[in-house]
């Protein structure tokens, strides 16, 4: 036995000798580490109810007799299959699906009243509601990496970490998925809305009116403002809302001063104190005085196009009269819009990391505020979870309480790596924020017309089961699989994306998400790795996260206006990194991604999943193996002891041998690196 695995350590040595000049496999953490801890993995409890018993009783009666064996795959998978198989499986096309007392189903009735039953009739999306609460799932944008103050409302614990890529097995599972948990966050949040669900979706209140309104100046890009204005000078440990918002007051007082002449606050009379503009007259005015009144009303006009009140609106902006004085009232007014509205928010975000944003690149900024933004977030129920005495309150708060000028500067800064000018970036967003996924049409237990729901805040990827377009959209474009990913790769919906094995294999999901979810295991270890390192890449969200931990208390400076995230990585870079090439942006520690495997009774996933993991380790053994599928049978069947005695033998290719020398203790490190073997 001794002789014949050294005789094998030495053919594993001279094949890594072979291999390594020309290839390296980018390992990730733990993946020859047979016996360490998976202190990532979250099993979810899936425990069964009366519900679902009903539920594969009625799918067995109505399948066929030569189909009935199929039954059990399809209930243990594909949520409420009787409604969301369809032609595509043979055995939903023999069937003959009739009502039956106690059968939980989508309806027209339930629909329209936003009404979801408090159980679905599937124990695997109950279990998900652990993972992914309604009310996780409805927050309108990921918190940020590294918040510049303390995060709040229902960005605060959790919630700061909705996004979730979740695997399955069969097409109809996805769609099926998706616009149940977009349903579920609608009844949360709108049920017993005046209207419904055919009205609640076509309603908004972002909207102008003839005259520049609240609404559009807080998605008015001020130049003026951006340039003047950071809080940054306040941002970081400690930092509060009263400390912002004086240092706000105080960059704004300080540039009305160096105009000539020169603006005051003027504080002389109580008539003086008491004046009181409207934000949607003063910030006209302002721009008026400052010169930038033109260069905005050109670029609003070019994007909103046609629209009558808007250009009333544009007219009315170029004829206000300039600013002369100030009063204590106005200037809290600007200080709260330069802090919180998120025209100056995105257009401080994108200034920082591409020089043209009030150049040539403005036009694009004014179309991601107000066609982007202002659009993304008219959203009944974003509105609904941000509160506030009207809408334009709420958006503001939330984007306040949710670090948004954090959350873009860190989006802004991932999409500066592949995107150098600030219309590219301006544009690329734009276009993800106003993704439409479309939905999935649910057929009726006992006739009558198919039954759609719309996917938004969970959407479906790539070749599932497709629903038709909404009435009156028939000639939209359907959705490609590459726009979804490229939403699903920003912190704003969709916040779940669902996918079978055409999502796993060569496509990065990594930028906003660091969770993922096996609703049902993958068949080998090969598809659990592919799966997986979807969300870990490089500087993905968990390495961000981790490194933000790390170097937060180092990176505080409030005269560097420069963003966080450029000094954060030279600080990374200078003092995280290895030789290696992987530390610290494909591997940090503490990095960890969540995954979630379904735990049901008299289920098997858990022990599979262990089962995996270990051929994850044993299939490197088998490279180059005549049948490897049954070398590996062979080998996982061997027990511990084998196992043990097998492992070293693994073929390890990470780059430039990182497993090896994390083994070496620090002198002999030191000694290799000296002499550059």
């Amino acid at each position: 036995m001794e002789a014949g695995i050294r005789k094998a350590a030495g053919l594993r040595d001279q094949l890594k000798a072979l291999l390594e000049p020309v290839m390296a496999r980018t390992e990730r953490v733990g993946g020859l580490a047979l016996n360490r801890i998976d202190t990532g993995t979250t099993p979810l409890r899936a425990p069964l109810s009366s519900l679902d018993v009903t539920a594969y009783k009625h799918l067995v009666g109505s399948f066929g007799d030569k189909q009935r064996s199929e039954a059990l795959a399809y209930w243990s998978s594909v949520p409420l299959p009787a409604q969301s198989l369809g032609v595509g499986y043979a055995a939903w096309r023999g069937r003959e699906f009739k009502p039956m007392k106690g059968l939980v189903t989508v309806n027209e009735t339930m629909k329209r009243k936003l009404d979801a039953p408090a159980d679905w009739p599937d124990a695997k999306l109950r279990a998900l509601g652990a993972a992914a609460p309604p009310e996780q799932l409805a927050m309108p944008w990921v918190a940020p990496s590294l918040a510049w103050w303390p995060l709040q409302g229902g960005w605060a614990g959790q919630g700061a970490n909705p996004k979730l890529l979740m695997f399955s097995r069969f097409k109809a599972t996805p769609p099926s998925v998706a616009a149940l948990l977009s349903f579920g966050v609608e009844s949360r949040w709108l049920k017993g809305d005046r209207g419904g669900y055919g009205i609640y979706v076509k309603r908004r209140r972002l909207k102008l009116s003839d005259t520049p309104n609240p609404v559009m100046a807080a998605f008015h890009p001020s130049p003026w403002l951006i340039i003047n204005t950071d809080p940054l000078a306040a941002a970081g440990v400690g930092a509060s809302l009263a400390n912002v918002r004086r240092r706000m007051r105080e960059q704004i007082v300080k540039a009305l001063r160096e105009l000539r002449p020169a603006i005051h606050v003027d504080r002389g009379t109580a008539k003086a104190r008491r004046q009181h503009r409207p934000i949607g007259r003063l910030l006209p005015a302002l721009e008026k005085r400052v010169g930038t009144a033109e260069t905005s009303a050109d670029a609003w006009e070019r994007v909103v196009g046609a629209d009558a009140k808007a250009t009333l609106a544009i007219e009315a902006w170029r004829a206000t009269p300039a600013l002369t004085s100030i009063s204590p009232l106005e200037l809290a007014d600007l200080a709260e819009y330069a802090l919180s509205a998120p025209g100056v928010i995105a257009g401080r975000a994108l200034l920082r990391h591409a020089a043209g944003t009030l150049g040539d690149g403005y036009q694009a900024l004014v179309r991601l505020c107000w066609q982007g933004l202002r659009a993304y977030l008219d959203n009944p129920v974003m509105l609904a979870v941000l509160g506030g005495a009207s809408s334009v309150e709420g958006v503001m708060k939330g984007a306040w309480d949710g670090n948004l000028e954090s959350v873009l500067d860190e989006h802004f800064w991932i999409q500066s790596q592949s995107l150098s000018t600030a219309q590219a970036m301006a544009d690329d967003l734009r276009a993800t924020l106003t993704l439409v996924a479309g939905g999935f049409n649910f057929h009726p237990i006992g006739g009558g017309d198919r039954i759609r729901f719309r996917c938004h805040v969970a959407v479906p990827f790539g070749d599932t089961e497709a629903a038709a377009a909404e009435p009156g959209e028939d000639d939209r474009t359907p959705v490609r699989p590459d726009e979804v990913r490229r939403s699903f790769n920003t912190p704003f919906w969709p916040h779940v994306l669902v996918t079978t094995s055409v999502g796993q294999e060569g496509l990065d999901f990594h930028p906003w998400c660091s969770r993922v979810a096996h609703w049902d295991l993958s068949s080998n270890p090969l598809d659990l790795e592919q799966r997986e390192g979807r969300i870990q890449r490089y500087a993905g969200l968990a390495v961000r996260r981790g490194l933000a931990r790390e170097i937060e208390p180092m990176l505080w400076n409030g005269e560097d206006r420069r963003s966080p995230w450029l000094r954060l990585a030279a600080i990374a870079d200078a003092d995280h990194s290895d030789w290696s090439g992987l530390r610290p942006w494909w591997i940090f520690d503490g990095a960890e991604i969540t995954r979630y495997i379904f735990e049901r009774p008299f289920g098997r996933d858990v022990s599979r999943f262990a089962a995996l993991r270990e051929q994850r380790f044993i299939y490197r053994l088998a490279l180059g193996q005549p049948n490897q599928e049954d070398f590996l049978d062979i080998l996982t069947r061997s027990g511990k002891a084998a196992l043990d005695r097998l492992q070293p033998l693994a073929l390890d290719l990470s780059a430039l041998g990182l497993r090896r020398l994390a083994e070496m203790d620090a002198s002999s490190l030191h000694r290799w690196a000296e002499r550059g073997d």
